[in-house]
């Protein structure tokens, strides 16, 4: 049976994620390419993320050691939000995997050329 019943995404949620210290917690990511943070218990939602990106979030971790929130999205995007509380959820960085990729590529294919 459904416990409860949280809207508020403009497109479809891609992935959903419990956070493992605050088990009331709901994190969501959505075409829309925004993540909410969910208060489950009340049903109420606690932070709405701007967009991030052109192409739709895929993916969500949270992870609990670093207490930080990954997302994903299509184009090879990464974004590492803060979960610590006090830091409203602060973007520490982003990662173009794409652009790390080539970076490695042209330096193994630099380090194969000298050998």
């Amino acid at each position: 049976s459904t416990l409860a019943e949280l809207e508020g995404h403009r497109g479809a949620v891609t992935a959903a994620e419990f956070c493992p210290w605050q088990t009331r917690i709901i994190v969501s990511v959505s075409e829309d390419r925004s993540f909410k943070v969910w208060d489950h218990h009340v049903e109420s939602l606690i932070y709405s993320s701007s967009v991030l990106t052109a192409s739709p979030l895929l993916s969500l971790l949270i992870h609990a050691g670093s207490r930080q929130l990954v997302t994903g999205c299509a184009h090879g995007q990464l974004w590492i939000f803060s979960l610590v509380e006090g830091h409203h959820y602060r973007c520490v960085t982003r990662v173009d995997l794409k652009k790390k990729r080539e970076s490695f590529s042209r330096r193994t294919e630099s380090r194969l050329c000298s050998l």
